[in-house]
């Protein structure tokens, strides 16, 4: 995702409703304040990736997010380790720029997910 296109679906995100294109605006940060347009294209853009989902609302189309911020987030981390290279050592690098506070957590969402 670009810039602008992190920041509408960050405006999507926190306010887990449909949204027109000038709510999505008039919540983004007021510096710099982007055209209606602009907004509205980043929308069409993130509809046709496939990040969110749209219906008429009057006129206007509102937008809604299909996966929350942290599935996002892990379906990037996943499409990376796809990329050509050793996964193992992709992961293991990851893994060794984690905090410690970090690698704990995972260990506890890798034991909660073992079969038993």
């Amino acid at each position: 995702m670009g810039e602008l296109e992190a920041r509408v679906m960050n405006v999507l995100w926190d306010h887990d409703e449909w949204l027109t294109p000038g709510e999505v605006n008039d919540a983004l940060p007021t510096s710099p304040k982007r055209a209606y347009t602009t907004v509205m294209t980043i929308l069409v853009r993130l509809y046709d990736k496939g990040m969110v989902k749209r219906r008429k609302r009057g006129r206007a189309w509102s937008y809604f997010a299909i996966d929350t911020r942290e599935q996002t987030t892990a379906n990037g981390m996943q499409a990376l380790l796809e990329r050509p290279g050793d996964r193992r050592v992709a992961l293991a690098n990851f893994v060794d720029a984690m905090s410690a506070r970090e690698r704990a957590e995972l260990r506890r969402v890798l034991e909660r997910r073992s079969p038993s």
